[in-house]
């Protein structure tokens, strides 16, 4: 029934526990599904970590004034019917 949902994505500087993590990016994503699911080997023979790499289709992204980069002082981009996989 609900196979939609919301998504917050916020982009790190990077900084690997080192540092406090800042926030670069933020993108709110509206009218998400998955549109592919890659569930790798899943070898249970195997100790190795699995790796799951999935397809998300949204139908709105915001780009929030969160954080301290890009999406700082109202810079405010929309898509439409974009695809972001990762």
């Amino acid at each position: 029934q609900d196979y939609k949902f919301t998504t917050l994505i916020e982009v790190l500087d990077g900084g690997n526990g080192a540092n406090e993590p800042v926030v670069l990016e933020t993108w709110e994503l509206a009218g998400c599904q998955l549109s592919s699911v890659d569930y790798g080997d899943m070898a249970y023979s195997s100790n190795d970590p699995v790796q799951i790499a999935l397809t998300i289709r949204f139908d709105n992204a915001t780009q929030s004034p969160l954080g301290s980069g890009v999406g700082t002082a109202g810079i405010n981009r929309q898509s439409l019917g974009s695809t972001i996989t990762g």
